[in-house]
């Protein structure tokens, strides 16, 4: 998988208007006591869907290039299958160049659901695939706690933000662990040789404690769909993996994160959403949507 096909066929896609992307994001940092938080303004999100009832969509809707089952459209967006359960597609709304979307063969696959071995087997070899000349991070945001937006389960790639809260686990960093105001468990890749059932265990073992974080709570709003994963992020490049519970989406219903607005890097359609987090506080936000320490 190069590289170099992957944004010639991103850029193609965006120049068509068929990807939203703004090839010129602003980007606003804001430094609190603690962390410097990173906004990237990019109007491209506006159209962003949120989740949403498959009994509501129109005939039109259905007939989008879904997988069955699937609320995600991968017809013009998808470049290759990663072994015989996954789909690699181009994310309609990117805030990366590229930004990719590893999904789920099977469409009734479900976004709240725990990753299995097959996940982070076609993930760690995506990442392989794409980042041996620019580093990738990968992460998923687990039910509409975590920050979801389509039911469909799918995983994310794009090229590594820097200065985000985890960049003190790069290798050869002399960085300190940053005062995060919410629970967040973490490893380091540090042989030379990783699998992917490495990789499997390190995320079963993360989402252990993730869980058990999650649950000492008596705060936390209990309203996981029967069978599903307590919510959280995952959030992992070749050197590492970062797994974060969930309380919520959002704080007042307005200041939301995704995976990597939990590491500090927030991609936001409109200035009312960051003017959101600015005055609540970027270090309340994140208590508030984090399970708190």
């Amino acid at each position: 998988m190069d590289e170099s096909a992957l944004i010639d066929t991103f850029d193609r896609l965006v120049k068509s208007g068929v990807v939203s992307y703004n090839s010129n994001p602003e980007i606003v940092k804001h430094e609190t006591e603690n962390l410097i938080v990173q906004f990237l303004f990019t109007p491209a999100l506006a159209k962003k869907p949120m989740v949403q009832d498959h009994s509501s969509e129109t005939a039109e809707e259905e007939n989008s290039g879904r997988l069955p089952g699937g609320d995600i459209g991968i017809t013009v967006f998808k470049l290759c299958d990663i072994g015989n359960d996954h789909v690699l597609i181009i994310n309609k709304f990117s805030f990366a160049r590229p930004h990719l979307m590893l999904l789920t063969s099977n469409g009734y696959r479900r976004q709240y659901e725990v990753l299995d071995s097959s996940d982070i087997e076609a993930l760690w070899s995506a990442l392989n695939a794409v980042g041996p000349r620019a580093e990738y991070v990968a992460f998923y945001n687990c039910g509409q706690d975590g920050g979801c937006s389509r039911l469909h389960k799918h995983m994310q790639l794009m090229p590594k933000p820097d200065n985000t809260f985890a960049a003190f686990l790069e290798p050869g960093s002399q960085r300190k662990e940053p005062k995060v105001p919410f629970h967040w468990f973490y490893h380091r890749f540090d042989d030379e040789y990783i699998t992917s059932t490495t990789v499997h265990e390190v995320y079963s073992d993360l989402f252990k404690q993730a869980k058990g974080a999650y649950e000492s709570r008596n705060n936390v709003v209990k309203n996981i769909a029967p069978g599903a994963a307590c919510p959280h992020n995952m959030i992992m490049t070749r050197n590492w993996m970062v797994i974060i519970p969930r309380q919520r989406a959002a704080a007042q219903g307005l200041a939301g994160a995704n995976a990597m607005g939990m590491l500090g890097y927030l991609a936001m359609a409109t200035r009312e959403e960051i003017d959101g987090w600015l005055e609540m506080g970027p270090e309340k936000v994140l208590k508030e949507v984090g399970v708190y320490k």
